[in-house]
């Protein structure tokens, strides 16, 4: 019997969405931050 392995490749791919998903989390508490300071 041959076992697949074709599936771990697809979860790799969720490590580089998390990433992104942070930068842009980061980009958005950025740009809030200077928002505030201009508002204040």
């Amino acid at each position: 019997r041959r076992k697949k392995r074709k599936r771990r490749k697809k979860r790799r791919r969720k490590k580089g969405r998390v990433q992104r998903m942070l930068a842009i989390d980061y980009f958005l508490v950025h740009i809030s931050f200077d928002t505030f300071v201009e508002v204040q």
